[in-house]
């Protein structure tokens, strides 16, 4: 705080924290938390109830899954065209080869090349 008074007639306060306003604060942020999260749990039981009166639960004790003869797995087994595509760029990312051999240009994969660009900016 300034020591200079600018105005005699106006009495400044000290900058102090109360620190019972702020544990009441915190106190009145738990007991509010505290509210929420039992409306929440209750509000959960009544939908559970609501849906489910018996309380029951027969999925919990069904067991592992029996295979289904009806279902094509080879639809879910083959990779799509962006698959494939974006596989063969992840190798062309990593492997040397020609991009045009008239232009006399390469493809270099691409930790080789920050490393030939950083030793380049080193020179």
């Amino acid at each position: 705080m300034n020591d200079e008074i600018r105005r005699p007639d106006v009495h400044q306060e000290e900058d102090t924290i109360s620190w019972s306003k702020l544990l009441l604060g915190a106190l009145a942020s738990l007991a509010i938390m505290t509210v929420l999260i039992v409306a929440a749990w209750g509000s959960l039981k009544a939908s559970e109830a609501s849906v489910r009166p018996s309380g029951v639960f027969p999925e919990e004790r069904l067991g592992p899954r029996r295979a289904v003869t009806e279902v094509q797995v080879d639809l879910f087994g083959d990779r799509g065209f962006g698959q494939v595509l974006n596989d063969k760029k992840r190798r062309e990312l990593s492997t040397f080869g020609w991009v045009d051999r008239e232009r006399r240009r390469v493809r270099v994969p691409i930790d080789v090349a920050m490393d030939l660009v950083v030793e380049e900016k080193r020179r």
